[in-house]
């Protein structure tokens, strides 16, 4: 057995070394971390779709159309109309959504809009020819 003539000291040196210890494992700045995180979630982002908003009694004339619903909910919904009665729409959502058919009732619908279908450029509107294909003759 050791005899120790200042016990106290020694518990003090191994409580600071526990404590060195523990502030080593944990990270130095964990609001920079999230920082970082949000950053890189705020860029990730998928740009909204074009859309058009468009009256509920106009939607029975656009079976197949794909509609963004908002509803009373806080809830939005993507899928293509299916079917269209006063009280109610039914939709088919995408494979994000598990590609089931969703009934919406009429009176939980905020709003309705159309997806705008991204057009083709037109050849007109053609991309100018890579650098080094110029048709123009040199003198």
């Amino acid at each position: 057995m050791l005899n120790h003539r200042h016990p106290r000291l020694i518990l003090v040196v191994a409580i600071a070394a526990l404590a060195s210890m523990s502030a080593a494992a944990a990270p130095a700045h964990p609001a920079a971390k999230t920082k970082a995180t949000d950053v890189k979630a705020k860029t990730a982002e998928p740009a909204k779709p074009a859309s058009e908003v468009i009256a509920y009694k106009e939607l029975e004339h656009r079976i197949g159309a794909e509609l963004i619903i908002e509803t009373t909910f806080n809830t939005i919904r993507r899928g293509v109309l299916v079917k269209y009665t006063n009280p109610g729409l039914k939709i088919q959502l995408g494979p994000e959504g598990g590609s089931i058919e969703l009934d919406v009732p009429a009176e939980t619908i905020r709003s309705v809009s159309i997806v705008t279908p991204v057009t083709p450029a037109s050849p007109t509107q053609q991309a100018a020819p890579p650098q080094g294909t110029s048709s123009a003759k040199k003198n």
